[in-house]
């Protein structure tokens, strides 16, 4: 068995369907013989361009494995299960984008979920700060009434 990688974005617009989505992915995946790991990572960006008028999307990545050629007999007819994917998910109009490469030297999905959540914790603090320069503003215009007031007088 050879395990591959999955990343697919969807538009936000489609966002109230992802689980209908989700369910045609893996069925066309298993339908090619694929078997899903349990892992699944799902997580919302802003596009850098614009795919059929969508700004914002959601990526879901997931592994899977696929039979090699020696423990499934593929007649001559019949195309090899990547090929079959490619071809139903690039048909499939709710998937913007996808992506289907080897895992082998991919990093585990669990390390990836981990950078992401490190990358939201550290975008926080630059929110507060974002707060405190407010603060230090409207502060700065009460001494700037304050000093107005002192010479009028």
């Amino acid at each position: 068995m050879i395990e591959y990688e999955l990343l697919y974005l969807v538009g936000l617009s489609k966002k109230s369907e992802m689980e209908t989505i989700a369910k045609d992915v893996t069925k066309i995946v298993t339908e090619a013989s694929g078997t899903f790991k349990k892992s699944k990572i799902i997580f919302e960006r802003k596009l850098a361009y614009e795919i059929k008028h969508e700004s914002r999307g959601t990526y879901i990545a997931q592994r899977f494995t696929l039979p090699t050629r020696d423990e499934k007999d593929f007649s001559e007819k019949e195309s090899h299960p990547l090929d079959t994917i490619n071809k139903q998910l690039n048909l499939y109009q709710d998937v913007l984008r996808f992506v289907l490469v080897r895992a082998e030297e991919l990093p585990s999905l669990e390390e990836f979920e981990k950078k992401i959540n490190q990358k939201n914790r550290s975008s926080k603090p630059d929110q507060k700060e974002k707060g405190t320069a407010r603060k230090d503003a409207s502060s700065q215009e009460n001494i700037d009434k304050k000093i107005e007031e002192v010479l009028h007088i």
